[in-house]
């Protein structure tokens, strides 16, 4: 069973690890990992078991919305899960700070995501065309959408 704990200063490095493995040639910026250990506009959580890091997510915080940054799960420990339980246990938390609606986007092609998003109880409420760049052109963005009272699991 993996552990959820609060983003803290000592998970830093590990994150920034796996967010390059996961993400090559696209880290996310240092600055928010900061924000968020010091609750500055940004919260995010980890997965871990046994010492290790399993998955990460961070989000933005404006008054009572979030915005889901960035959620990865180590390549090595993708297909048990652990995507589904850390935005299962998270969104719960982040109601309890005063967080009524949570945004994310994602790109079109990005149907993993998609699906998992959905299983959690995300809703598609959007899209923003050519959002994303892409090396022979642009990808469209997905924007969905979760809030308490329709964020029960779904399968």
């Amino acid at each position: 069973m993996a552990d959820l704990q609060p983003l803290k200063a000592e998970h830093l490095e590990a994150v920034q690890q796996l967010d390059e493995r996961c993400f090559p040639g696209d880290p996310f910026a240092a600055s928010w990992w900061y924000k968020a250990v010091a609750m500055e506009g940004a919260c995010g959580w980890v997965l871990r078991r046994e010492g290790q890091l399993l998955a990460y997510c961070l989000f933005s915080t404006v008054l009572d919305e979030a915005e889901l940054l960035r959620i990865a799960v180590d390549p090595g420990q993708r297909g048990q899960g652990l995507g589904k339980s850390l935005l299962l246990q998270v969104q719960p938390k982040l109601v309890q700070r005063g967080l009524a609606h949570l945004f994310l986007e994602v790109r079109a092609s990005n149907r993993v995501a998609q699906r998992l998003y959905q299983r959690c109880g995300w809703h598609p409420c959007g899209q923003r065309k050519n959002y994303y760049p892409l090396d022979t052109g642009h990808e469209d963005a997905l924007l969905f959408s979760w809030q308490p009272e329709s964020g029960s699991e779904t399968e």
